[in-house]
């Protein structure tokens, strides 16, 4: 079983008509229960343990700033930070847009970000070679996205 609650607010600042600033944050609450009799050799050492119920927050604070350079041209700087409650990783995440309107039902947006994605949630609950039940060691996956 597997499920997730999901908790996004944000505020908007309007500095003047051609800038604007976003303050905002994304919560999750991830629960699984991942039920067996009996462990799962994956390999060397370790084990899958699944008789394991668990929990964890994964938390998202962002911050964005938009600013208008012309009235077809806009520019938006941004950063994320993801933490996960399993691995107790932070990651900060840049992003930048430029977005240009070429006709009022047309736009075209040229966007970079960084993002970062956590492992699939049974990943980190296996008995180790220091026999934690929780796996440390993984870290965020990476994406550079264009």
């Amino acid at each position: 079983m597997y499920g997730k609650a999901v908790w996004n607010t944000y505020c908007t600042y309007q500095q003047n008509a051609r800038s604007s600033i976003s303050i905002g944050s994304d919560i999750q609450y991830h629960f699984f229960n991942l039920k067996s009799t009996t462990n799962i050799p994956i390999g060397g050492p370790s084990t899958l343990l699944l008789n394991a119920q668990n929990t964890a927050w994964l938390w998202q604070p962002y911050v964005a700033f938009r600013r208008k350079i012309s009235t077809r041209l806009e520019a938006g700087l941004g950063v994320r930070s993801v933490w996960f409650q399993l691995h107790t990783r932070l990651a900060i995440d840049p992003q930048a847009h430029l977005s240009y309107v070429l006709s009022p039902k047309l736009q075209t947006r040229l966007q970079y970000r960084l993002a970062s994605q956590i492992q699939p949630l049974g990943s980190y609950r296996y008995i180790g070679l220091n026999n934690s039940l929780v796996d440390n060691t993984l870290a965020f996956s990476r994406s550079h996205q264009v």
